[in-house]
């Protein structure tokens, strides 16, 4: 066969697979020199030939782009040379997409496709349901409204850069996680379903109830933070980064054991929720809000404010908390551990706590493991141990002897 050229005819959303282009007898067939072309496709093609019995075939493999590019809904923006950007609708069928040079334009479709968000910012109202594998925003200021946006990878990244802000306000839903990355801010602000949530970089920022679901677990790595505009419940939370409530409230945990080494700040309030025990290893002693445990262990060994403990939850650790109002079990060092009975006395007495710190610290006295404390006011710590918070100041919560 002589050298020859061969063009792939279709829409600009041929699909991506291997295609056979000819098939004839291995006698005297030679494809050398061909190429192919598939005008519309954005992605690599690639030819090659096999043997099949008595064939000698042309193959053509269609590899799609990681990405396209949005450009939007401006007159003239069509193949213009110029990834474009601003405002416009993304459907299943719009054809507003492009590639990194700007030199075609066809519709977004597969699901392993990262549209990305640059040129001039602007609203992108999404009709209908459409899918991606995530998404880059390389811009600051764009606005995703409407509509729902399937996230197909698992998990999906999204990604802003560094002085970059996004807001997503349609619903995200996939079986997968979300992975926020890159140093900029994204805000959430849908009505939102998937597994759970991975902060890499950068700022997310839940606004609504329901940016994030009930159930999905919430990592925040160094360096970067979770924020509430708005007061959320999610599952477990973990993570070495910081915890922004403002004056909003989070509800975290579930039947899983966790840690987070970052730091709990604003206003609001923080309540430890579900079976499952949440270290809190850092100094969130800046932390002018209230926190709640309401079931399971709140597991201290940095530094947090007042703490209240509903009955059946636990407070244990090795680090320093405020005014306790008690209605749990403040156990010693590690999870489990047997309460020891030191209670507060009165400001009279002054047997010395110094070398065992027992909650409440410095004027305490030992008290047989049956005793309750004379005080008013007092309530259940352990069995038939009673301690009043009304004399609870502060208190350093001490390792098991």
């Amino acid at each position: 066969m002589e050298a020859a050229r061969t063009t792939l005819a279709g829409s600009p959303t041929l699909a991506s697979g291997t295609y056979t282009i000819v098939s004839a007898a291995t006698s005297g067939t030679d494809y050398t020199g061909v190429s192919v072309t598939a005008p519309g496709f954005d992605g690599t093609v690639a030819s090659s030939t096999i043997i099949s019995g008595a064939l000698s075939q042309l193959l053509v493999t269609l590899t799609p782009a990681n990405g396209l590019y949005w450009d939007g809904d401006a007159p003239g923006n069509t193949g213009n040379a110029t990834v474009d950007g601003g405002s416009g609708t993304w459907s299943s069928a719009a054809t507003n997409w492009t590639r990194a040079d700007g030199s075609t334009n066809g519709m977004l479709s597969g699901a392993t496709i990262t549209p990305f968000f640059q040129g001039m910012a602007g609203t992108v109202d999404v009709s209908g349901s459409v899918t991606a594998a995530g998404m880059t925003f390389a811009t600051d200021g764009y606005l995703l409204t409407g509509g729902t946006i399937h996230l197909t990878a698992s998990p999906s990244t999204i990604t802003t850069d560094s002085g970059v802000g996004a807001t997503i306000a349609s619903s995200l839903t996939g079986s997968g996680a979300l992975y926020k990355d890159g140093a900029g801010s994204l805000l959430l602000s849908g009505t939102n379903n998937f597994s759970g949530a991975a902060i890499a970089g950068g700022t997310l920022t839940a606004d609504g109830s329901a940016a994030i679901s009930d159930s999905a677990a919430v990592t925040v790595n160094t360096g970067a933070a979770f924020q509430l505009a708005a007061s959320e419940t999610i599952g477990a939370l973990s993570g070495a980064g910081n915890v922004l409530l403002g004056s909003n409230s989070l509800t975290a945990g579930d039947a899983t054991d966790t840690s987070l080494s970052g730091t709990i700040s604003g206003s609001g309030s923080f309540a430890k929720a579900g079976s499952g025990m949440l270290t809190l290893a850092g100094n969130s002693g800046g932390f002018t809000g209230t926190t709640s445990i309401t079931a399971g262990t709140l597991h201290v060994t940095g530094t947090i404010g007042a703490v209240s403990i509903a009955l059946g939850a636990t407070l244990s650790g090795t680090g320093t908390v405020g005014a306790i109002v008690n209605g749990g079990t403040v156990a010693n060092g590690t999870k489990g551990a047997a309460v020891r009975p030191w209670l507060k006395a009165s400001a009279a007495s002054h047997s010395s706590c110094s070398t065992e710190r027992r909650v409440p610290s410095p004027a305490c006295r030992k008290q047989p493991a049956a005793a309750t404390a004379a005080l008013p006011g007092a309530i259940p710590v352990s069995g038939a141990v009673r301690w009043s918070p009304r004399d609870a100041t502060a208190a350093t919560v001490p390792p098991p002897a």
